[in-house]
């Protein structure tokens, strides 16, 4: 007859516990489980102007819901939709859009993403390829700085086949209602020497008075090269005025005087040659002008200065500068704004 022990029977209850334990915690939930292309996504070899689509397997290995959110790519030129949740032993697939037109050499993204697999909070997965080139366009970026009314305003790109084929320009679409755009075979001199094949001179030029601010955007040309279909040149730069009031306006509002009031103004010439200013002035009864010459012909200040005897009520008149230019020989701001009575100060 055997006989148990007390050390011995919990020696065995220890065994069953530790047995019983190992059980539970192998059939614990493992959680969401992100599985991903260990070595990300190649395109291979692309045609610039070609637009790709490919789709990403993203599978989740756990027994919980896995969620995806945030995401995005690297480049402007390529974007990415998917679901944002993956069920236990789903496996759904990222849909990547590369958009080749601006491309070439490499082309590359990032497809970037996160999780609420603790293992992989965050996701990074590379997508690349190889883009081919049939078409040179020389420059790739046309660039303005300029200013309104001066010369300067056309500028040039040709584009040319790297293969020697033969090709034509089918159409050229500005990006800005104002920049004029146009094409035509180049001439001789204009052709590049070491292409081949049809050459195309593209110009796009800015009007005399473009409105101001910066330019951008792509001019798109499609052509008939039976590989390259699409391709476009990049727009920048920015249009100045001939001069400038800063601030821009004399329009007051609402303006409460006690005793004499004065408000500053910067006056810049950008133009080629300098503009000297001759006098400004104001028809307003009240409202004086002193004028400060910081760099003649270049840069002025301004003072207007509101006598403190001007009465209540509205103003309405011209704030003027004369110049020697001829380009703006006046320049008129309207003058306008309220005198109304001042606030007496609480508690004094």
């Amino acid at each position: 007859m055997h006989r148990i022990t007390l050390k011995r029977a919990a020696i065995c209850l220890l065994a069953v516990y530790s047995l019983h334990s190992s059980s539970s915690f192998a059939d614990e939930a493992k959680g969401p489980v992100l599985s991903t292309p260990k070595t990300g996504v190649d395109l291979g070899t692309l045609t610039r102007g070609e637009v790709v689509v490919r789709e990403i397997p993203i599978a989740n290995d756990g027994d919980a819901t896995l969620t995806i959110a945030g995401l995005t790519s690297s480049c402007a030129c390529a974007t990415v939709s998917g679901p944002s949740s993956v069920a236990p032993g789903e496996t759904v697939q990222l849909i990547v859009t590369l958009d080749t037109l601006g491309l070439e050499n490499q082309g590359s993204t990032d497809i970037a993403f996160t999780t609420n697999d603790p293992t992989a909070p965050s996701v990074v997965i590379p997508v690349v390829g190889v883009v081919k080139a049939y078409l040179k366009l020389t420059p790739q970026r046309l660039r303005w700085n300029t200013v309104q009314g001066e010369a300067g305003g056309m500028l040039r790109s040709l584009l040319g086949s790297r293969d020697g084929e033969d090709f034509a320009i089918v159409s050229a679409e500005s990006p800005l209602s104002f920049l004029d755009v146009t094409y035509r075979p180049a001439t001789e001199a204009e052709r590049d020497p070491e292409l081949s094949g049809s050459q195309w001179t593209i110009e796009a030029k800015l009007p005399g008075l473009p409105p101001v601010g910066p330019l951008g955007g792509d001019i798109q040309l499609t052509t008939d090269h039976p590989m390259e279909k699409r391709i476009t040149i990049n727009v920048s730069g920015f249009v100045r005025p001939i001069v400038q009031l800063t601030p821009p306006s004399a329009e007051f509002g609402e303006i409460a005087l006690d005793g004499e009031k004065r408000s500053r103004y910067w006056f810049k010439a950008f133009s080629t040659e300098p503009i000297k200013v001759l006098e400004a002035t104001t028809d307003v009864a009240g409202i004086a002008v002193e004028t400060m010459v910081k760099k003649p012909g270049r840069e002025y200040q301004f003072y207007l200065v509101f006598d403190g005897s001007l009465p209540q009520g509205p103003f309405d008149g011209t704030f003027s500068i004369r110049t020697d230019s001829e380009k703006v020989p006046l320049i008129e701001y309207p003058l306008t704004g309220i005198i109304v009575a001042p606030t007496s100060s609480s508690g004094r």
